[in-house]
């Protein structure tokens, strides 16, 4: 009846393993609010494989506009230039989820994962008041090690760090107040949850 609409229309095409100009979806993977702005990020799928298995070739942010009122309007979603990661450039964060973590109140966090989810999940931070500059980005490298920009992209690309070692059900992080920390759903070496 017209009251859901996408936020990001895929573009339907076909799917292809290898072709990075082909998308048969786009699919959300994460939403926060930082500084009263709405953003989303989403892969783009451009094919399914067997059971949890798919290529990503981007990930992409974009942020609810602002209408004449000064609020969100959730009709319109636009994308935040600069904030995309292509599977080229950095394999691991072909889904992105952010969190806001009460220890560090001017960071947003990220738990990154690739497409198909077959491999651990890595980090990135940002500071929230240059969420949308992708420069300012930090990549966690080693234990306690972030690095910043391109050499973090380079550095996690080329040597994944990940902080959780197997299959990523989801790329979700909750904070669990009964437990006194964060747990996360994740598959085991036999595929179960």
């Amino acid at each position: 009846n017209g009251m859901i609409k996408p936020f990001a229309q895929g573009a339907h095409h076909d799917d292809n393993e290898h072709d990075k100009t082909r998308e048969v979806t786009k699919i959300p993977t994460g939403g926060i609010t930082v500084n009263g702005n709405v953003y989303i990020f989403y892969m783009s799928v451009r094919w399914w494989g067997p059971f949890a298995s798919w290529n990503v070739t981007y990930n992409q942010c974009v942020k609810a506009s602002i209408d004449e009122q000064g609020n969100p309007d959730y009709t319109n979603f636009v994308n935040v230039e600069g904030l995309r990661w292509n599977d080229d450039e950095l394999f691991y964060a072909g889904q992105i989820h952010p969190i806001e973590e009460k220890n560090h109140p001017d960071y947003i966090y990220f738990l990154m994962t690739a497409g198909g989810r077959h491999n651990g999940s890595c980090m990135m931070r940002v500071k929230k008041d240059k969420f949308e500059n992708k420069d300012e980005y930090e990549y966690l490298t080693a234990k306690d090690e972030w690095t910043k920009g391109n050499e973090g992209i380079n550095k996690l690309h080329n040597t994944p760090y990940f902080v959780i070692d197997n299959s990523t059900i989801e790329p979700n992080l909750v904070y669990s107040p009964y437990l006194n920390k964060y747990v996360s759903v994740n598959r085991g070496k036999n595929g179960s949850s």
